[in-house]
């Protein structure tokens, strides 16, 4: 008997590729002797490398292992990174504070992905999302797409957007009044 499994490979889509059919050939089992024959090789993502579709089969009350000769030949299944392009966009947080003489600060960003599989975890930042600043002025954070780097294998081109961050101290609004009058010549 001849166990025979299929090989495969599909780009990263976030279900697993499995392939269960399995071909039987030379003389076959005997009827009622084994039942259940297929593939059960399983692969999802691309860290999983080269997974081996291994044969199963159920062997019946009146199989016996010696009235046969099996050979197996298992496929094997792969999963490649997706070369669908990710758009992740990055707007840095703004922030408006009146001038009060303390430190004032604007942090954080929000995210925007294209793809619904590719999430905050896939990436990495190294900079700093954070603007500071006492006086009245604007105070950027600096946050560039250099500082953003995909993480997850499963996607060959992902592409950063980033719209920078900022404080804005506004200056305080003072009105001085003097007093107005008059008055007859006293010396």
């Amino acid at each position: 008997v001849v166990l025979t499994s299929e090989s495969g490979s599909k780009p990263y889509d976030g279900t697993a590729l499995t392939k269960p059919a399995v071909t039987v050939e030379e003389d076959g089992f005997v009827e009622g002797e084994v039942t259940d024959i297929r593939a059960t090789g399983s692969v999802t993502y691309v860290s999983e490398g080269e997974v081996t579709n291994t044969i199963t089969y159920t062997a019946e009350e009146s199989f016996r292992a010696d009235n046969y000769s099996i050979e197996k030949n298992e496929g094997k299944l792969s999963i490649t990174a997706s070369t669908e392009k990710v758009s992740v966009t990055i707007r840095g947080h703004k922030g408006t504070e009146l001038y009060n003489g303390e430190e004032h600060k604007a942090e954080g960003y929000d995210v925007a992905i294209s793809n619904p599989l590719y999430t905050e975890d896939d990436f990495t930042f190294s900079g700093t999302a954070e603007a500071t600043g006492t006086n009245a002025d604007t105070y950027e954070m600096g946050l560039a797409a250099g500082q953003f780097r995909n993480t997850n294998e499963n996607f060959a081109s992902v592409e950063f957007t980033v719209e920078d961050g900022s404080l804005t101290v506004s200056p305080r609004r003072v009105l001085l009044t003097s007093e107005g009058g008059s008055k007859q010549y006293d010396g």
